[in-house]
Order: structure tokens, then C-alpha cells, then sequence
């Protein structure tokens, strides 16, 4: 009998793989015309590959102090809940890739739903946010 496990996590890479090799404007753009919702694994896999390049952005959204109890290393931090939210979102570089996750996916929809309005393309969501990231194993940093 074939090992299930096995080839879950091979069709699991073989999707995140396939992704990638994706032009950035039809990776971005998920079908109802909203961004593409990441697996952990399929963020691990993305956060491996463009690790150190200046175009790719690890999002938070969370607040300063669940940022600094714990993150993904390398993200940085645009809190959601802040007044100030839309205005810190309109310096950012339309034209880098984004990540962006909270703790369990739901404030990222709101902050999508800012991302888009202001023209960002080329992001992606970590739709179970952090919390599910470490269930599955992924290191945080403190």
C-alpha cells in the first residue's frame, strides 16, 4: 500500500512549486480577484525561497505587542487595529510581493481588503495566520 502521508506532502510541494514558476500577476490574483490564499507549508516554502530578496515583504498585521511576543522571522510589523493603518499601507511599495498574515487569518482579510483598494498586486495571505503556522511546526522568533 502507498504511503498516504508521503504523497500528500509531495503533491503539497509539487503545488507550491508549480506556484511559483507562475507570472506574479496571475499568482496574485486569486479566482473571485482576490489574493491566494498560502497553506503554511506553501508560506514556508515561498518564505525559504525569497528569503533575503529586497522585493519580497513578510507582512504582520498584528499589533506591536503581539509582534514583539512572537513572529515569523523577518516580518515586519503594520498594525491592523492602528488609526494610522491605511496611511503606513499607502508609503509601502506597490510593486514588492507581500505576505502578510495576523494571528489566525481573520484581520488580514480587512487589511486585503485596504491592499487592494490601494493597488497592491502581487500579494499573497497566510489565510490561517500565525497560530496555525506554529501548529505545523514552522520556528517563530521573540
Amino acid at each position: 500500500m502507498p504511503d498516504v502521508k508521503n504523497h500528500n506532502w509531495m503533491a503539497g510541494l509539487a503545488a507550491a512549486c508549480a506556484f511559483l514558476f507562475l507570472p506574479p500577476d496571475l499568482r496574485a490574483q486569486g479566482a473571485e480577484g482576490g489574493y491566494t490564499d498560502l497553506s503554511p507549508a506553501e508560506a514556508w516554502e515561498l518564505v525559504g525561497k525569497r528569503s533575503g530578496d529586497p522585493r519580497f515583504v513578510l507582512l504582520d498585521v498584528r499589533t506591536p505587542k503581539e509582534f514583539q511576543a512572537e513572529r515569523i522571522e523577518g516580518a515586519v510589523m503594520v498594525d491592523y487595529q492602528s488609526p494610522a493603518f491605511r496611511d503606513e499601507m499607502a508609503k509601502l511599495d506597490r510593486e514588492k510581493t507581500y505576505l502578510v498574515y495576523c494571528r489566525t487569518g481573520n484581520r488580514t482579510v480587512g487589511a486585503l481588503k485596504v491592499m487592494r483598494e490601494l493597488g497592491f498586486r502581487n500579494v499573497l495571505h497566510l489565510s490561517s495566520g500565525i497560530t496555525k503556522w506554529k501548529e505545523a511546526g514552522y520556528p517563530t522568533i521573540r
